[in-house]
Formats: structure tokens, sequence, C-alpha cells
């Protein structure tokens, strides 16, 4: 068979058992697997950094061509008890399988190789453990990912393992270490690696917009965006994209966000990774919702979901919660619960850590209780998503509920508790999300006799914002 790869050969199924009957009459069967084996490690140790490069696309496209080698290769050291190549295989191709979301079977592989007793690179079991537990969704959740993120430090995977220059931070932030994290970029800022240094200006970015300074974040993210194209990583390249038009998008600037979410989707389709694609169309979805065009929304929200039918489970959440805003948005009320009620029933499928996910479904809940004048019923749900979360200390999103909040009591007659929640928003992000119409329209309603209420709230440690804002909710 001649491909652009060059030629490859196929083995009739009878020739292909009629040599393994031979192999075993001559005792060597199990020698040639683990020469096999032996060289597909070799291959996939050979191809990881290249997944970071220009070329990224020409080396996905030779993992894919070899992906039946390089499993049976996988699964002969695994049975074998080769805990060494099965272990450094795994670590090798961890980002490879991410990209190509192939996530449930990135998780049974992982499982499989992370058992296996004996001697292996310690940064190789270290990685292997990191990503097992981020995709992972149990009751010790929270203690497993420190433990895994300290041996990550402690082996120093990132040396080994580009992409723990994105995985290892992100631990830190999901555990609240933020000085872990600072520490791991800063790290990652001085690796010979050009890749790294992109990677370590973008976690940086994150960091700094979670410790409530957006615009030095937003400066992180065009430099790392910038790095990232030089370089040549689409992946690197759309996940900047996404967050700059994050940014854009809370200004106001809903233009500046689609067009950057469109050239994001873009990217992600030279990558053939529909699952990461379904996200970035949510977003511009939602996006056009926040701009006013409502039909627009429904096009791009109905084409995520047809194309994501089959992506993972928190992507499909994420794409019910955006049908649930459209439909509330357009005065659909039954609508909007009835695509509420599937996310829910998504979320109890996913194998993810779920918090997230939790969140955005019931911060939806909320808002539609609110426009019901369900507020004791809101303020519930809201208090439900700031428990959620309070491990990960995701602070855009405890923003994201202090608005909400604000939202819930304006409509309950209490303008001055209204300003002063606008005001922890403040204090927990940043900045208001004045990219919300609802947001922008309680601000023009709360402006002059309440402003001060606001001002003064964001001036306060972050710390004792969120606890205000527990306390606001009655959030135990």
């Amino acid at each position: 068979m001649d491909s652009e790869l060059g030629m490859r050969y196929r083995m009739l199924e009878t020739v292909r058992a009629f040599c393994a009957e031979q192999l075993d009459a001559a005792g060597e069967r199990d020698v040639l697997r683990t020469s096999h084996a032996a060289h597909f490690v070799e291959f996939a140790e050979t191809a990881a950094p290249n997944l970071h490069a220009a070329d990224q696309i020409e080396w996905l496209d030779r993992l894919d061509a070899d992906h039946d080698n390089i499993i049976a290769a996988l699964h002969w050291a695994t049975e074998s008890g080769d805990a060494d190549r099965a272990i450094r295989l795994g670590a090798a191709l961890c980002w490879y399988w991410s990209m190509a979301a192939q996530h449930g079977e990135l998780n049974s592989r992982l499982d499989a190789v992370a058992a296996l007793p004996g001697a292996a690179p310690p940064a190789s079991r270290a990685i292997i453990d990191l990503m097992r537990v981020i995709t992972s969704n149990t009751p010790d959740w929270f203690q497993r990912l420190q433990s895994a993120v300290t041996v990550v430090r402690d082996t120093d995977a990132q040396s080994r393992y580009l992409y723990a220059a994105i995985m290892e931070p992100v631990g830190w932030l999901l555990t609240g270490e933020l000085s872990e994290m600072d520490d791991c970029v800063e790290r990652s800022l001085r690796h010979p690696h050009p890749w790294v240094r992109s990677a370590g200006l973008f976690c940086r970015a994150f960091g700094t917009e979670h410790t409530g300074n957006p615009v030095d974040g937003e400066k992180d993210m065009l430099a790392a965006l910038a790095e990232f194209q030089q370089i040549g990583d689409r992946w690197g390249t759309a996940s900047a994209i996404t967050s700059i038009a994050e940014y854009r998008s809370r200004r106001g600037d809903h233009e500046g966000a689609i067009e950057a979410l469109q050239e994001s989707a873009a990217t992600l389709r030279e990558l053939r990774s529909t699952d990461d694609l379904v996200p970035v169309l949510v977003r511009i979805g939602m996006e056009r919702l926040r701009a006013g065009d409502v039909a627009a929304a429904w096009s791009d929200l109905r084409h995520a979901e047809q194309i994501g039918r089959n992506a993972v489970s928190y992507h499909r959440i994420g794409t019910l919660s955006g049908l649930a805003e459209a439909a509330r948005i357009s005065g659909d009320r039954a609508a909007a619960r009835e695509y509420l009620a599937k996310a829910r029933t998504a979320l109890g499928e996913t194998t993810v850590a779920p918090q997230p996910f939790r969140q955005l479904e019931l911060t939806c809940e909320a808002r539609l209780c609110i426009d019901e004048n369900r507020l004791d019923e809101a303020k519930a749900k809201l208090a439900e998503a700031l428990v959620a979360g309070l491990d990960i200390r995701d602070m855009p999103m405890n923003a994201t509920l202090a608005e909400q909040a604000a939202r819930a009591e304006f409509v309950g007659g209490k303008p001055e508790r209204a300003a002063r929640l606008l005001g922890l928003a403040i204090a927990l992000r940043g900045l208001l999300d004045e990219g919300d119409p609802e947001v922008r329209a309680l601000l023009r309603e709360l402006d002059g006799e309440h402003r001060a209420e606001r001002d003064s709230a964001p001036a306060q440690p972050r710390d004792d914002a969120l606890a205000e804002l527990r306390d606001a909710l009655g959030a135990a």
C-alpha cells in the first residue's frame, strides 16, 4: 500500500496465522514481540517532542499510521510485565492520545501500565500518574492530585516530557497551590526548549488571571501566542487564541472574541481534533448570544451539538449548558429545563473530575431561577456551585457566581447587597464581566447612589472577598 508516508505492507490473515505458528514452533515469538515493543518505544520517544513543533501534523500522521503496532507493543509490554517499556511507551504517548481526543482509551491504557510492578523511570511513572488523576473522577480526587503533582515536581518530569510544562502547573492550579505553580512556571521560563518556555508564559497567564490581575494575564497570553506561532505548534496556538477571546469577551468586544474563536477553530481543524473543536464552537455560539445575535447563536450551538454527539461527556455538558442559555434568553424556559436535565445526566456519566462542569450547570440553573423569580432556589444553586469548587479555587468562576448573586439580590429588591456583590466579583476576578449583557444592565441600574457600596468591596484581599461571598450565599 502506497501512501504519503511511503510504502507500507499488509499481511493476509492466513499468512499471519502461518507465520505465528512457525514462530511458536521455533520458540521465537516472545523474542520477536519484545524486539517489536523495543522498536516502538524508541519510535514513540522520538515522536513525542516533535508533537510540539511545526511538523506535528506529519508526526501525528506517522503515529496514526502505526497506531495498531503501538497498541500491540503496549499490550505485549503490559502482558509480559515489562514495566520499563510499558510505562515509557505510555508516558511518551500521553500527549498524542490527548491531542487525538482518545480520552477513554487513555484512561484504560494508563491504568493498565501504572499497575505494573518493576523498575521504570520515576519521571515516566510520575507523569502517567498525574495524567490518570487529572482525567479521573474519584471521591479522593483532590488528595490524589496533590500527591501526583508533587511527585511530578520531585522527579523533574518536565526535563523528560515537554508536556509536563502544561500538566504540572495545571495540577498546582487545581490544588490551589499558587506558589508552587509560580515556581514551576519559573522553571519553565528558564528551560532550553522554546515550547516549554511558551508553555510557561501560557500557564503564568492563567495564574496571573487567577490572582485577580487580568491585564497582566492577557499580556502573558499574547506573548505565549506569539511564541507558539513562531514554533508552529497548532495546539498551543489554538489554546492561547481561545484564552485571548475570553479576555476580549469580558471587555464586551464580542466581534473580536468571535474572530479569535473562529481562528482557534480553524487551527483545531488542522489537528483533526473534533473533541477539542466542540467547546470552541460552543464558545462561538455563546459569544453570539452575549452579542445579542440569538439566531446565529442557535445555529452555532446546534452545530456543536451535532458534531459533538460522540464527544466526551464533559464537552456535551458544555454544549447542553450553552443550549439551555440560548433557550432561556429566547424565553423558552421549558426547553432550558430540558437541556439542563440532559446536562445533569451527562454529569453523572463523566469520567473526569466534575467540579468545573457541575459549577457551569448549576450557574445555568441559577440564571433560570432568577428569571422565574425563584430567588431562594437561585441562591441555593449558587451556594452549591461555590462549595463544589472550593478545592480548585477558580476565582473567575467565583466572580461569576458573585455576579449572579448580585442579580438575585437586585431582583429581590436589595440593591445595596447587589452592589456589594458586584464589588466582590471585582475583588475575585479583577474586573466585572461587562460582556455579559445582564451584568451590564445591572451595572446601569446600580450606578449612582449605590456606586460607593460597589467600589468599597474590591479593596479587600481576595480570600476575604471569597469568605464574604460564602456568607452572602449561606454556603456551608
